[in-house]
């Protein structure tokens, strides 16, 4: 069904919403209990990398994680749950969203759409799952060795868990990288030239964003960039396939007509054409 097939009232733009939201909001909380019943199992997932640097650095100590307050542990299983279970369930609560905005989309970008929520999903999960199997040892093994001499760390459960959350959302999110580029490339909004001549500036950048999101230690800043700009470059050739695939269409297409994805712009500007 096309955007202009059929246009709701306002109210019942507003239960929709609702409805959508509240579907949201229970795929979050069933997540979330179904992952507090393996909280210990996922703060031990979490806590993994610290007994290895631990090893490493103090062979002769417990990998101990302490609290200096009672409600500490089960606040920070709460949260343990949260994050899991918005993690798990993050799917099903881009689809509700999906399903509220779709009615208004063309079948031109609803195609658009898709590919790049699925790709937007795969790359998150990439990115947490690159730092938790091959950032997080090495970095937690450099800052624990910045202790003195004769020094023993003393871990609170509440800032391990807020470092570990922290930088595996980080990961998550700059790994998205190639999917914001790709998407603007799609739009026409930057070029695959422009992106390559301008690869220096955009290196700086990311060391930059490294420092100010990553822990105060260079590997972990390294680690971060060094994907980044192999992303950004990944991002290069995925605009370009963007840009001949366009030229492709343009080329093809009889004179005189629409070029795809110009539906609804030559709608607007026919309604704002209208206006008194």
């Amino acid at each position: 069904m096309q955007g202009e097939d059929r246009e709701l009232p306002f109210a019942e733009h507003l239960i929709e919403l609702r409805r959508r939201v509240m579907f949201a909001g229970a795929f979050l909380l069933l997540g979330s209990i179904g992952a507090w019943f393996f909280h210990e199992e996922l703060f031990s997932w979490l806590m993994d990398p610290y007994r290895v640097a631990m090893a490493e650095r103090f062979p002769d100590q417990q990998a101990y994680i302490q609290f200096q307050s009672l409600i500490e542990p089960i606040v920070v299983y709460l949260k343990t749950s949260l994050l899991v279970g918005l993690l798990v369930t993050a799917p099903l609560i881009i689809h509700q969203a999906w399903l509220f905005v779709a009615p208004g989309l063309y079948d031109d970008e609803r195609r658009l759409a898709l590919p790049f929520l699925v790709s937007t999903f795969l790359f998150f999960y990439g990115g947490v799952a690159f730092c938790r199997y091959l950032v997080l040892e090495p970095a937690i093994t450099v800052l624990l060795g910045f202790g003195a001499v004769d020094t023993s760390p003393v871990i609170m459960m509440q800032s391990y868990f807020s470092f570990t959350s922290r930088i595996l959302v980080v990961f998550g999110l700059v790994f998205e990288l190639p999917v914001a580029i790709a998407f603007m490339a799609r739009l026409g909004l930057v070029s695959s030239a422009t992106l390559l001549r301008n690869w220096k500036y955009a290196a700086v950048g990311m060391v930059v964003v490294g420092a100010m999101l990553t822990p105060p230690d260079p590997l972990t800043q390294v680690v971060l960039a060094v994907p980044l700009l192999l992303l950004y470059f990944l991002s290069i050739g995925v605009a370009w396939l963007f840009e001949r695939n366009r030229e492709r269409l343009e080329a093809a297409l009889p004179e005189g007509a629409a070029a795809p994805g110009s539906e609804r712009r030559n709608r607007a500007t026919r309604g704002a054409g209208d206006e008194p």
